[in-house]
């Protein structure tokens, strides 16, 4: 597929209410929509720092915008590796008294080695925040050339969006995190009736497999498996905690067309036919934030299976119609003028 366009300038995505919460100069409730609360560009984003950041505050997803092949990389913001760990050694209070006491009586050697077995962590290091998956879309157009195509992340609403045409046919992607249902929504979209051919699948590098379910959903269950030193490349000997299995997780998606056919292919959708497709996705882990650690009574796959429930029941018009007055109920308390230039026309 060719695909013509000018080099893309290096930038990190701010995160949308970030710029709410930071904006420090001339704020003013504003009157009218702000018309220039909206990132754009005239390519994809090739590396993970030029995509379109989207989040709830529990889930996150960037958007690449790729056209023949749609990545949109997925957190989870309980995900990490590791488990819950005493650092400090029980007699730390005591142990120090010791040490200084040696140090004021000019035994420093002695104090540095007693220091350095019994007032260290041990673990040296934690584990790491883990990202949950990447979703991608691989839409089938052909190798004509791709025109006209714009990315975008508009603050004030909260909604990314991907165009483009190739031949007569012009293909829309519209992606929204919502923090009323719970959802990562997209919306998949032609303006030819039938042309759109897409498949969808779910991938993650390790402690994840992915099932079909039906002829619609995609069920991804995991568990984190941790490994030890110096397998993990961990350069401290006991660091990064315990190996073994430890959080688990799942994610469900959903995908229904207004018309075409949707069919399970391995572990992928396969989507034929349609002008229209929403993918409903979400996910969970194990994790409770009142034991502050794992909690085995809680199955991750059936806490998503009740939130994409419900999510299912409503339309797109009425996804996207929730998020936004959420979302513009905290972007447009305030908002920052600092004046207008010719660069305003021009790509972020």
């Amino acid at each position: 597929m060719a695909f013509s366009t000018s080099t893309q300038s290096r930038f990190w995505p701010t995160v949308v209410r970030l710029l709410v919460l930071t904006a420090g100069a001339s704020l003013t409730m504003p009157a009218v929509a702000l018309e220039k609360s909206v990132l754009w560009y005239e390519q994809p984003g090739e590396e993970w720092t030029e995509a379109l950041p989207l989040g709830n505050g529990r889930l996150g997803a960037m958007v690449f915008g790729t056209p023949g092949q749609e990545r949109l990389q997925l957190n989870e913001e309980s995900l990490w590796a590791g488990e819950p760990t005493e650092v400090y050694p029980k007699d730390f209070g005591q142990n120090l008294e010791q040490v200084r006491r040696l140090v004021l009586d000019g035994k420093i050697a002695e104090a540095q080695k007693l220091g350095a077995t019994t007032l260290t962590e041990s673990p040296t290091s934690f584990r790491s925040y883990e990202p949950l998956a990447d979703l991608w879309i691989d839409v089938e157009h052909g190798d004509d050339a791709v025109t006209d195509y714009r990315r975008e992340l508009d603050l004030q609403t909260g909604v990314a969006r991907v165009s483009y045409r190739v031949g007569n046919v012009r293909y829309l992607r519209e992606v929204l995190i919502s923090a009323v249902d719970d959802v990562l929504a997209v919306r998949l979209s032609v303006d030819t009736p039938g042309r759109l051919l897409a498949k969808v699948r779910l991938t993650r590098a390790k402690d994840m497999t992915v099932t079909t379910v039906g002829r619609d959903r995609l069920h991804m269950d995991g568990q984190i498996v941790d490994i030890a030193a110096p397998e993990a490349y961990d350069a401290n000997p006991g660091g990064s905690g315990a190996p073994g299995p430890h959080m688990k997780f799942a994610g469900r998606l959903l995908a229904r067309a207004a018309d075409g056919q949707i069919a399970s292919q391995g572990d992928s959708l396969v989507i034929e036919g349609a002008t229209e497709v929403v993918l409903l996705f979400t996910a969970a882990t194990d994790y409770n934030l009142d034991k502050m650690n794992f909690d085995r009574t809680i199955q991750p796959g059936r806490v998503a299976d009740a939130i994409l429930d419900r999510a299912e029941r409503k339309a797109w018009s009425e996804l996207l119609d929730n998020h936004v007055a959420e979302h513009r109920g905290w972007f447009d308390r305030v908002s920052i003028d600092l004046g207008s230039s010719e660069n305003g026309s021009l790509p972020t």
